[in-house]
């Protein structure tokens, strides 16, 4: 015979209840960590300069925002450093994926632009030969004064 919710133990009830509470309150704050709902595979790039490129930035597509960058960090490849970028994406990379920071708005924030390309799976971190950092306008023209005042 069934006991009713009124028969019951309210430690047992509000017990289990907490514990439910717990795991929902979890996952909504790692939501893209979780399988199927959260962004898909993690992949890595390598580039000569960050420019500016943060965690938490947009990872898109055409335009289609697909992940977020996880990472970025300095790493080295023999005696050459550079820069290693950790992204998520939901999109389909082939084994010649190419990647590009690009601008995204007028206040210099910055987004991982993926060209995919290639008939087999990425399955390592698309290498330098493919990758390439946008030009810094303020730099160049920092530069740009530098020298003209040099050369006067």
């Amino acid at each position: 015979m069934k006991k009713s919710f009124r028969e019951r133990n309210p430690f047992t009830v509000g017990a289990i209840g907490l514990a439910a509470a717990v795991v929902v309150l979890l996952a909504a704050f790692n939501i893209d960590d979780l399988p199927i709902i959260g962004h898909g595979p993690t992949y890595t790039a390598a580039f000569r300069d960050a420019s500016g490129l943060v965690s938490g930035n947009e990872v898109r597509v055409a335009g289609v925002k697909v992940g977020s960058v996880r990472a970025v960090g300095l790493d080295r490849q023999g005696s050459t450093p550079y820069v290693r970028v950790t992204f998520s994406s939901d999109a389909d990379l082939g084994d010649h994926t190419s990647a590009t920071i690009r601008i995204k708005t007028v206040l210099g924030q910055k987004f991982l632009a993926l060209e995919p390309a290639g008939t087999k799976p990425l399955e390592d971190q698309i290498p330098l030969d493919r990758t390439a950092s946008p030009l810094d306008v303020v730099q160049a023209l920092t530069g740009l004064a530098d020298t003209a005042s040099a050369s006067t």
